[in-house]
């Protein structure tokens, strides 16, 4: 049974059968598209359409499950649905991560929009469905029918100029027009409108362990044929092979879903490189770690946005602030107890105005867990009884 927090009741009341839940991070997303199939269609069959990181790590699955009994229900990448769209005639659709469809001409953009026309229904997900500009709407407006095509909504309210032999929107007409069609279908929640969240709210992140790790434990030994013949070197290889790359695919996803300013804790300098490559473009970067230091002084807290600070636990985890983040990411976890209750103390703490969300990245069935149960127990990582273990 879905039972919501009252601020979710009252966004339901703002809702038509086909929506776009436009709310950030933290704010019970999955929730809330769950519980508006129930509400709306009942007697449909359910389809999830997210990015493959997200299908990977089954996050849904993990929410079906835990709210609802012997449910039957598909989950598929966008991948999945630019050659299967098809098949899910009269299937009631949960698009997550929905700015994946914000180009009309693109596959992904095209086959969501094709989805739409022979569901039974569906609902648009994301932090950012808006990322850029009304362009970037008008696939939404065509699953809406509030526009015929790309062509006739440009011709209606884009002001272009000739430039080079190329058209190119410098404004817009009728703006008021477009946000009243927008506010229609949609409705804005930010996180500091969510009263009822606690203020520092902790969210698992799942992850299987990689062939590497699985291989490592078997042979204690690296792919290069470099052995892991003591404890120590043992412990470090397992932990750098976890799984970076499903993290880093995740954190790519989903970083490009949020325009908060995002915190990501790091151990390793393997880590580092990875998560810098899972940026994307147009984020406003910081690093705080032995080698940088560059990060906002507090008189200009008021001015960053859509940022991600990237920090090691050693450098980050004590005499710096990051207030002016509201969402930590743990890529990998200290084995300190001290620099793990620091960290999130680097942004959730006096001066914070807004509700903090922790998502843990932990790899199932490794050592990561191991230390993130010593964590949540308020202890050190225990290396000796580990080391009976293995």
């Amino acid at each position: 049974m879905i039972k919501l927090l009252p601020y979710q009741q009252e966004y339901m009341e703002h809702t038509t059968r086909n929506f776009v839940y436009d709310m950030d991070t933290g704010t019970g997303k999955t929730y809330m598209g769950l519980y508006h199939w129930r509400h709306y269609y009942p007697e449909s069959p359910l389809l999830i359409v997210a990015p493959a990181s997200k299908i990977n790590e089954q996050g849904w699955n993990r929410t079906i499950d835990e709210l609802l009994d012997d449910v039957e229900f598909e989950a598929i990448s966008y991948n999945k649905l630019a050659k299967d769209w098809q098949k899910y005639r009269g299937y009631f659709v949960i698009f997550d991560e929905c700015h994946r469809l914000k180009n009309s001409t693109g596959k992904w953009g095209k086959a969501g929009f094709n989805l739409t026309r022979i569901a039974d229904g569906f609902i648009l997900l994301s932090a950012t469905p808006t990322p850029n500009n009304w362009e970037d709407m008008i696939n939404y407006f065509k699953m809406f029918k509030l526009t015929p095509n790309k062509t006739q909504f440009l011709k209606k309210h884009a002001v272009t100029i000739n430039r080079f032999g190329y058209n190119e929107i410098v404004d817009w007409n009728q703006t008021d027009v477009i946000e009243a069609q927008w506010k229609s279908i949609s409705r804005r929640l930010n996180k500091s409108e969510a009263l009822e969240l606690p203020p520092l709210v902790f969210q698992d992140v799942l992850f299987k362990a990689s062939p590497v790790y699985k291989r490592i434990q078997k042979t204690r030994m690296l792919d290069d044929d470099t052995p892991l013949d003591n404890m120590m070197s043992l412990r470090h290889g397992l932990r750098v092979n976890t799984n970076m790359k499903d993290k880093s695919d995740y954190l790519k996803e989903f970083l490009d879903g949020t325009k908060e300013n995002v915190l990501v804790f790091y151990n390793y300098d393997l880590e580092l490189e990875q998560i810098k490559k899972s940026i994307p473009k147009g984020k406003n970067v910081f690093v705080c770690n032995g080698h940088e230091k560059h990060y906002p002084k507090k008189n200009e807290w008021g001015d960053v946005e859509n940022s991600v600070t990237i920090a090691n636990y050693k450098s980050g985890s004590e005499a710096v602030e990051f207030t002016y983040t509201t969402v930590i990411v743990y890529f990998s976890p200290t084995e300190s107890y001290t620099e793990f209750y620091q960290s999130y103390g680097r942004t959730h703490r006096m001066g914070q105005t807004d509700h903090v969300t922790a998502y843990k990245f932990i790899t199932q069935a490794t050592i990561e867990r191991d230390i993130y149960r010593a964590l949540d127990n308020k202890q050190d990582f225990n290396i000796k009884l580990w080391e009976q273990e293995v």
